[in-house]
Formats: C-alpha cells, sequence, structure tokens
C-alpha cells in the first residue's frame, strides 16, 4: 500500500477517486487518463486533476506532486495540455 493518491474530476462528476497508491501506480492513472482529460477540457468541462503525495492517511491532502485545473491550463491544437510548460506524460 502506497501514500499516493490520483484524483480526477471533469466538471460534472468525480471520474476517479483512488488513494493507496504507489506514486508509480498514481502516475500511470494520470497517464491512463491524459487523453480523456484533453478531450474534457477541448469539450467545455472544468476538470481537476491531482496527484497527492506523502499521505500519512486516506485524507491527508497537503503535499502534492501535480495539481491541474482548467482555469490554469489550456489544451493546443495538436492536443498537447500547457501551463507556462509542456505537460506531457509522467516518468
Amino acid at each position: 500500500m502506497g501514500d499516493c493518491a490520483f484524483q480526477y474530476f471533469n466538471g460534472v462528476k468525480i471520474v476517479h477517486d483512488y488513494t493507496g497508491l504507489t506514486l508509480q501506480e498514481a502516475k500511470d492513472k494520470y497517464n491512463d487518463n491524459l487523453e480523456q482529460m484533453i478531450t474534457d477540457i477541448k469539450g467545455g468541462f472544468q476538470i481537476e486533476v491531482a496527484i497527492w503525495i506523502n499521505m500519512k492517511t486516506e485524507i491527508d491532502f497537503n503535499d502534492t506532486l501535480l495539481h491541474l485545473s482548467s482555469s490554469d491550463i489550456y489544451v493546443d491544437d495538436d492536443g498537447d495540455i500547457y501551463t507556462k510548460n509542456l505537460i506531457t506524460k509522467l516518468k
């Protein structure tokens, strides 16, 4: 059991809410959902995505590896998500 979580909200409902993940499992969940996130953003959904780390309990949401919100990001014509830098799959 890991100390990370992955959450994905598409503006309408919680799509995914996983806790007890290893860091790699959380990154894999992000990568597995990247295309859907792009589709949702292009479709006008107000998404929010987070990878929480160093969780001492399942409700310890203090540290994040990644926290994206539609208000802070955009998708270009090539389907790439940007903030100030290109956001790609996590390694």
